[in-house]
């Protein structure tokens, strides 16, 4: 993948990891289901979810549309301004 498939490299935004776990738990879903869904390894996933490799933003839009199922969320939710 090139630099450009991770949106936070772009527009100066990162993942909420954090504000993902928790809309996470209050979806009710197992992470193993959500990485099932993403078509990602439970390793892969839980990278992701540690903030310790970029999540493609395609997975992120993804991710919005299955946990949006079960509460209210927006791509806003998930990103953050980047302070680094």
């Amino acid at each position: 993948m090139s630099g450009k498939d991770y949106i936070g490299d772009v527009m100066g935004i990162r993942f909420n990891a954090q504000k993902v776990n928790e809309l996470i738990d209050q979806s009710g879903f197992k992470k193993m289901h959500i990485a099932t869904r993403l078509n990602a390894s439970q390793a892969t996933f839980r990278r992701w979810m540690n903030e310790e490799t970029p999540i493609p933003f395609v997975k992120v839009v993804e991710l919005k549309k299955l946990l949006e199922k079960e509460v209210v969320v927006s791509l806003d939710d998930l990103y953050e301004d980047d302070e680094k």
